[in-house]
């Protein structure tokens, strides 16, 4: 567990904000009810989304706000990635290698 001295909690509130927003990654979200859901002001969520659109992680759909397709595309190459260690590690191709 971080050292909570290390915390920010506008830091925190976006990362809650975008926890939230990807439990239906496509179905737009105001900040009024993510300020709701998340315990926060309206002015905090709306500032978290703010922070969010602005690196990338969610975009402004009319009234609301959903997950952008930047974290689609790291999530797909954290899945190559994964893919790529089991090919590696746990032989899933059924090859089996040759002793000497």
């Amino acid at each position: 567990m971080a050292n909570e001295a290390y915390l920010s909690s506008s830091q925190q509130a976006a990362l809650r904000a975008l926890d939230r927003l990807g439990e239906a990654p496509l179905a737009p979200q105001t900040a009024s009810a993510l300020a709701e859901d998340l315990g926060l002001t309206k002015d905090a969520a709306f500032r978290a989304l703010q922070n969010l659109e602005h690196a990338g992680f969610a975009e402004r759909l009319g009234a609301g706000w959903r997950l952008a397709p930047r974290l689609a595309r790291i999530s797909e190459r954290l899945r190559a990635d994964l893919h790529g260690i089991h090919r590696t590690y746990l032989d899933i191709d059924g090859e089996e290698e040759e002793s000497t």
